[in-house]
């Protein structure tokens, strides 16, 4: 399914927006028993907030909370979901050393208190690329804490869905930066105005990956190296927390992005033969309330809560044509931030309402 299955009071197209600048940048550090972590975040609050809800938005492989593209999915995050929203990323000091077993679960917990200190208490959590694996562990860790509520997660092009080879990942991942632009160029050549408009945030995105790498490379110093094979051999396994999700998800992951590639998700013969079974299915509870539904998008579905998110009461994955490469939330963040809390808020209006999903 892709943005166009969305009602049009809910679409937007590409938007060129100049974000803020963020005024400052909040740094934290956390000492656990077995490792320690440093913490950046930057706060965007709507003008109309909504009390007691928040989002935490962790970004992609090397983008900080102070990059433009990053500000751009932050504040129409934000602007969407009427609530304070934290750009937030952890780093793991002893990544790439003699570290912890599970290095996003060791930052997940350092995260999880900085979310007590907040005194937040109903969290969306959303993610892109690596972003997307944080998201998925913080998920499982926030789970069993009753004080606080996860009222769904919002994976964006994520990395962990399936296994693949590191020097594979890191293949794609230069390959997609190139084909971003080729995207970009259809763009022009269809329209002059909207290609244009596509330009700006396509080469922000590439030069907030370099700068962040910049930024870790100065930081981490001889330990470069360790930790970037940490973090890719990391990226390029499947979630295990995965398994562990209890609360509605939805995935956005564009046509034409190999790093997280949508028919490696959803492996494209499983989905055929689900087809099959859930035809009759659907021809028999269809009615006139409730028409036959996609059986295609019923496939994937279903494929992904019997594989993936066995525990989760909804998963739905939207697979935008249009831009569809690994940098998509930066060059649609309405389209992507509005389209996938839309899907969050109709599971939570149908389920209240007595409805399936």
């Amino acid at each position: 399914m892709s943005f166009s299955g969305i009602p049009k009071a809910f679409k937007r197209g590409i938007s060129p927006q100049t974000p803020k600048k963020i005024e400052s940048v909040e740094k934290r550090h956390f000492n656990l028993e077995s490792s320690s972590i440093d913490i950046e975040a930057s706060l965007f609050s709507p003008e109309n907030r909504v009390e007691g809800k928040a989002i935490i938005f962790f970004p992609g492989w090397s983008m900080g909370v102070e990059s433009t593209s990053t500000t751009l999915l932050a504040e129409s995050l934000s602007k969407e979901s009427a609530s304070d929203t934290y750009a937030l990323t952890a780093r793991l000091e002893e990544r790439g050393k003699a570290q912890a077993e599970d290095p996003l679960y060791e930052e997940a917990q350092a995260v999880a208190e900085y979310i007590k200190e907040k005194n937040l208490t109903d969290i969306t959590l959303v993610g892109h690329s690596q972003g997307g694996d944080r998201a998925v562990t913080l998920t499982a860790l926030l789970q069993k804490n009753s004080n606080i509520t996860v009222s769904g997660l919002i994976l964006i092009n994520p990395v962990g869905m399936y296994e693949q080879g590191s020097a594979e990942l890191v293949r794609k991942f230069t390959g997609n930066s190139v084909y971003t632009g080729v995207s970009v160029a259809k763009e022009i050549a269809t329209s002059q105005k909207k290609g244009v408009a596509a330009i700006t945030p396509a080469l922000q995105a590439s030069t907030d990956v370099v700068r962040g790498i910049a930024k870790e490379v100065g930081t981490s110093r001889l330990q470069y190296a360790s930790r970037f094979r940490s973090e890719v051999g990391e990226m390029a396994q499947k979630n295990k927390h995965a398994q562990e999700i209890t609360v509605p998800i939805v995935i956005v992951t564009g046509m034409s992005d190999s790093v997280s590639d949508a028919s490696r998700i959803v492996p494209t013969d499983q989905v055929e033969t689900l087809k099959d079974s859930l035809g009759e299915v659907a021809k028999a509870n269809a009615t006139a309330e409730v028409p036959q539904r996609d059986t295609t998008l019923r496939a994937r579905e279903a494929h992904l809560q019997e594989s993936l998110f066995p525990k989760s009461p909804y998963v739905r994955m939207l697979v935008p044509e249009k831009l569809g490469v690994h940098a998509l939330p930066f060059l649609r963040p309405e389209s992507v931030a509005k389209t996938s809390l839309y899907m969050l808020e109709r599971f939570k209006r149908n389920t209240a309402g007595g409805k399936t999903p």
